[in-house]
């Protein structure tokens, strides 16, 4: 979908940075091989620092988040994060199940299944931004602060005082 979009888009100033893919040396490498020829378009680099992480994350038009499939009920504390973050999410594609059910409820993200949701996903977005309608989620809203580390914590602790 990524290099669709680059195609209908080519020569525009867009870029898919992947923070700390590099890393995971081989995975960086599989997806260089995916992109090859669209170098312009995308970045990888090592890990960084976690505050400086975070403030790419307030500072980004869009979080990919690629959701793990076949691990139904697994929820990464990543997606939270997302959430905390502010910019809205691309679940692409959804895992049909508990990260799919926290973006719907913190009404905070785009859900996609097929290479042509994230096609058309991409395309919206980007003429939105390019008309100044971007997406910004309201991180002090009731539907995200639900997911509050705060919150989070006194729902575990009832569930403990009930044990």
């Amino acid at each position: 979908a990524f290099k669709k979009f680059i195609d209908l888009n080519k020569g525009k100033k867009i870029k898919f940075f992947m923070h700390g893919l590099a890393y995971n040396s081989d995975l960086a490498t599989h997806i260089s091989n995916i992109l090859k020829g669209y170098e312009d378009y995308y970045s990888i680099t090592g890990r960084i620092e976690r505050q400086e992480v975070l403030k790419i994350e307030v500072k980004s038009h869009l979080l990919l988040y690629v959701a793990w499939q076949g691990y139904q009920g697994i929820i990464p504390s990543k997606i939270y994060e997302y959430i905390a973050s502010g910019t809205p999410i691309l679940l692409a594609p959804s895992d049909k199940d508990a990260v799919e059910s926290i973006i719907t409820q913190a009404q905070c993200g785009l859900i996609t299944y097929t290479v042509d949701d994230i096609l058309k996903t991409l395309i919206n977005c980007f003429n939105d931004y390019k008309n100044n309608k971007s997406i910004i989620n309201d991180i002090n809203s009731t539907n995200v602060q639900q997911f509050s580390r705060y919150l989070q914590t006194l729902k575990l602790k009832d569930l403990l005082d009930k044990i």
